[in-house]
């Protein structure tokens, strides 16, 4: 996005598109703020004349981690990032802190084709994820909601437990609603974990800042699951 402007209507549209309710006026003061840190670190880095690599991101992110303080797991995250039951200087700092990795993941060279890591951790600054994207080709790509940083984790054809790492196929569900098919949920029937998937396959020219959106359409998915079953998997 290159203006509020700009993402405020890219916000409303996705919203609208995919029926999904969320709190805009709420979501387009945090890209206000987010917007402005993210202009200062790049005049930082053009000023400075560096080059961002990868070993360089992962450890300004682990710096930027550790300095917010969170080892947890993305629900506590997400819900620092979206709800206001928090207090302001942690907010602050995590606002920040998530505004300056965006920044320098999106300045990293063209991400590796392979498979990156088969697991939820992030490559980059270690959080663990339950969100992620297919692509067109069927690749299953996760992200890091902290850091913004996305890899390949697996494919449709032979999907891994980000979690436990079962590769058995046949122990992997996949649910989705036929009406609308651009939430994948994948269900492991080892570990009992779920993550959720946004089809690139059914969606059009959605942002991909915007896929933590989709959860709310995810969540109507996992209500018609057994409720011990979901409960297992947290």
């Amino acid at each position: 996005m290159t203006s509020i402007e700009e993402y405020a209507e890219t916000l409303h549209k996705v919203a609208k598109r995919y029926n999904i309710d969320i709190e805009e006026e709420f979501a387009i003061s945090i890209e206000r703020v987010q917007m402005e840190v993210r202009r200062k670190v790049r005049e930082y880095l053009t000023a400075k004349g560096y080059k961002v690599d990868k070993d360089k991101v992962v450890e300004i992110a682990r710096k930027v981690y550790d300095k917010i303080g969170f080892h947890t797991e993305s629900d506590e995250i997400r819900s620092i990032l979206l709800t206001r039951g928090i207090d302001d200087e942690k907010y602050i700092e995590v606002l920040i802190g998530q505004a300056i990795l965006h920044e320098l993941t999106s300045l990293l060279p063209d991400k590796d084709k392979g498979i990156v890591n088969k697991t939820a951790k992030c490559p980059i600054c270690g959080t663990e994820t339950d969100l992620g994207y297919i692509d067109t080709e069927g690749n299953i790509w996760l992200y890091c909601p902290l850091c913004g940083y996305t890899w390949k984790q697996s494919t449709l054809s032979a999907p891994v437990c980000p979690y436990c790492g079962l590769s058995d196929k046949n122990m992997i569900g996949v649910l989705k609603d036929k009406r609308n098919p651009s939430v994948v949920v994948m269900l492991c029937s080892n570990c009992k974990h779920y993550w959720i998937l946004v089809d690139e396959r059914y969606t059009k020219r959605v942002p991909r800042d915007f896929y933590p959106m989709f959860r709310r359409k995810a969540e109507k998915l996992l209500a018609s699951l057994p409720k011990d079953f979901i409960e297992a998997g947290q």
